[in-house]
């Protein structure tokens, strides 16, 4: 009687596999055989669970913006000031640690992708992505003008910042501090005088 896989559970087992693969070697550097190499699997069998080579990257990419997204949440939450719910939803720009590296290393593939290869769904993805954030860094501004912390036009910042976040996430010479001096700045000027 022949084994029976599930689907998504396997699905999930190879992306997961692939995470690594694609963060030392880059997406371009891999290969199907590799992947197949890494799952312990036929090459043949990789396309089973998956469409092409970029149908995995979107299956990595879809994980780790999961990920992320819980995080950024709980840290929105746990933020006090207006400033610090920014920075925590630009965490993945700023902080340098190891996860963090990786993930911007899996979204410049993503970009890359997509800036190449105009798969739709990858791109319809990456709108998404960006839609998301700026309402929710909009929302944030908002609730800095709301309790009288920012100065009541501040939220029109808020295409232009996440502009700026995206640039720095994407520059190849990753520097964090460009995007929190700019910030800083940014607070400064738009932080609500109290008399």
């Amino acid at each position: 009687m022949p084994k029976i896989v599930n689907r998504e559970q396997k699905r999930t087992e190879i992306t997961n596999l692939c995470y690594d693969l694609i963060v030392q070697n880059g997406f371009c550097n891999i290969t199907v055989s590799q992947v197949a190499k890494k799952a312990n699997m036929a090459k043949g069998s990789i396309y089973k669970y998956f469409e092409s080579k970029e149908d995995i990257l979107f299956s990595i990419i879809k994980s780790v913006q999961e990920d992320y997204d819980m995080e950024v949440k709980k840290k929105l939450n746990s933020a006090s000031s207006t400033k610090e719910k920014v920075l925590a939803l630009f965490q993945l720009c700023i902080e340098e640690d190891e996860v963090n590296s990786s993930r911007r290393k899996i979204y410049k593939e993503f970009c890359s992708v997509c800036l190449s290869k105009s798969i739709k769904s990858m791109m319809d993805f990456q709108n998404e992505i960006k839609k998301k954030y700026i309402i929710w860094l909009k929302e944030i501004l908002k609730e800095g003008i709301k309790s009288s912390e920012l100065k009541s036009d501040s939220v029109k910042l808020a295409d232009g910042l996440f502009a700026m976040a995206e640039g720095v996430l994407l520059l190849s010479s990753y520097e964090p501090s460009i995007l929190t001096n700019h910030i800083d700045i940014l607070f400064k000027m738009i932080k609500e005088e109290r008399l």
